[in-house]
């Protein structure tokens, strides 16, 4: 399977993310694949990298979770 580069966020902790290759995810046949060259972050990716409480407790990430898509 061909991979691609994504930000990571894989620990419950403020910072715990990693640049890291993923698998690039299987499409349907009612599907598209877009190729990124460049993504930012919202503000509520920053509050989900800095872990904080109450950003956890209305979204619930689910590690490992991809920032910024």
């Amino acid at each position: 399977m061909k991979e691609m580069k994504a930000f990571v966020k894989v620990r419950p902790e403020p910072v715990g993310a990693e640049y890291r290759s993923i698998d690039i995810p299987e499409i349907g046949s009612d599907q598209i694949l877009v190729e990124v060259k460049a993504a930012g972050l919202c503000g509520t990716d920053l509050h989900v990298y800095d872990w904080a409480d109450n950003v956890v407790r209305e979204y619930k990430p689910v590690l490992p979770l991809v920032m910024g898509p």
